[in-house]
């Protein structure tokens, strides 16, 4: 069972939600080792926007330090920065190919310079990199391109790196949103509101139309209280607990690329 906070959005780069009736503005793998109990884990999923990256990395570093949470970050980085494998400018994958777990951890020397010279990207996203490693947070790459036809296998990894992470929450974001004031605490306010305790996950931003009408499944919405009972759940915009990912056996199942 999936639930959804009445929407209002303003544009697509300001993220936020709203109860009905009120405004608010809008894993398992070696290298991915949290040391200790976190209260929100977020995944983000970019693409060579960071600009864009960079202050959503701001605003969750604001908005968990005004909540006293300990929050951890993961950028999924799908091969826009060149400083582990090569650039690549088409999506090379065909969507029915075997599996492969291409993500690599890539994180700035700040003793060095050496990457200016051989990561024409890193001038670029050297900010990114800077608070990522400042916050002790981790940032991934991959080797290929994925692109939309391949995007559920970039999901399926993300999720991979997510088992065994002891947190409460999980949160996932495209990189080009932006959080409001008090956002941790607005999110997990209404998750925890929700008395169904069958719900999976609650989507935090949706366009208005498909907050009104059947979407991927045939259950149309029905309002419930401050939120929507909805019958789907994508990849980013949301907020769950272990269990949904557990129910995907921190998966993704693959997607055919006629779709």
């Amino acid at each position: 069972m999936v639930w959804v906070l009445s929407l209002v959005i303003v544009s697509k780069f300001l993220l936020g939600f709203a109860q009905v009736g009120e405004g608010i503005c809008s894993a398992g793998g070696e290298s991915c080792t949290v040391d200790q109990q976190q209260d929100v884990v977020v995944t983000i999923y970019s693409y060579d926007r960071p600009r864009y990256l960079l202050l959503l990395l701001e605003d969750i570093a604001r908005e968990a330090d005004r909540a006293e949470l300990k929050v951890h970050v993961h950028v999924i980085d799908d091969n826009s920065i060149d400083c582990i494998y090569p650039a690549q400018q088409d999506n090379v994958y065909d969507s029915d190919s075997k599996y492969e777990n291409d993500l690599r951890e890539f994180s700035i020397d700040q003793k060095s310079s050496q990457f200016d010279l051989i990561c024409p990207s890193l001038p670029r996203f050297r900010r990114v990199l800077e608070i990522v490693a400042t916050r002790n947070w981790k940032f991934f790459s991959s080797r290929e391109r994925h692109g939309k036809k391949r995007y559920w296998h970039q999901v399926a990894q993300a999720h991979r790196l997510l088992e065994g992470i002891q947190t409460r929450f999980f949160v996932f974001l495209p990189d080009d949103d932006r959080l409001c004031a008090d956002f941790f605490r607005k999110a997990i306010s209404a998750w925890e509101k929700i008395a169904d305790t069958d719900k999976a996950s609650l989507m935090l931003h949706v366009e208005e139309k498909r907050a009104k009408e059947a979407v991927w499944t045939p259950l149309k919405p029905v309002r419930e209280g401050h939120v929507y009972r909805i019958g789907w759940v994508e990849s980013g915009n949301f907020l769950c607990t272990y269990k949904l990912l557990e129910l995907m056996n921190y998966s993704f199942p693959r997607i055919p690329s006629n779709r």
